[in-house]
């Protein structure tokens, strides 16, 4: 089960077990709890979307917790060629800026991945869409 985006909020999952008992083919188990947040972020996905002919850019703020203290030591993009991207240090936190890089009308999406020297998460995925008219 996939937690991601997910962090603290309460997750429920059913699933069909299967069995060979004649009397007991399937029946259902329900798995809950929930999910530890690891750093508060102001979004989880960053979309940049506009007219080709102005800057396209967005930020996003990450606070690692007090009880999942991280620093971040490597970022890069899956494909980066539609976009390009800068981290700051700020206190305690982090902003991370996305920019269009995109000169034509297209859509593209992309994710940045951010190496943390935590091992509770080693990485954190930011998403990226794309939509320049």
């Amino acid at each position: 089960m996939d937690t991601a985006k997910y962090g603290g909020k309460k997750l429920s999952k059913k699933i069909t077990l299967h069995t060979n008992d004649p009397q007991r083919k399937t029946f259902q188990l329900t798995i809950s709890g929930e999910v530890k947040m690891f750093a508060k972020t102001d979004r989880k996905v960053v979309h940049l979307w506009g007219p080709a002919s102005r800057k396209v850019e967005h930020s996003i703020t990450i606070v690692p917790l007090k009880k999942y203290p991280f620093k971040i030591t490597e970022l890069y993009a899956e494909d980066g060629k539609n976009i390009r991207f800068s981290l700051k240090q700020e206190k305690d936190q982090y902003v991370l800026t996305v920019e269009n890089a995109l000169k034509t009308k297209g859509k593209y999406f992309d994710k940045i991945h951010l190496k943390t020297d935590s091992q509770a998460k080693p990485e954190i995925i930011i998403e990226v869409s794309g939509m320049i008219g």
